[in-house]
């Protein structure tokens, strides 16, 4: 999954903590997020719910 948004290190860093495979791409300004499965995204929910959190904040979106 990719996250459009600035470098955000402390999310970069709660993301390596969780042990997810991620990538800051500077040029793109976006996080490359690689789960295994579906089983990956359940156990990191919250977390990835505070990525897309950050995007949306990003193209100032307040509600989907």
């Amino acid at each position: 999954m990719y996250f459009k948004t600035t470098e955000i290190p402390e999310l970069l860093v709660k993301i390596e903590d969780a042990g997810i495979d991620v990538v800051y791409e500077s040029r793109w300004r976006r996080y490359r997020v690689k789960l295994s499965g579906i089983d990956d995204y359940k156990k990191h929910e919250t977390l990835i719910q505070e990525c897309v959190k950050a995007a949306m904040d990003y193209f100032n979106i307040s509600e989907i």
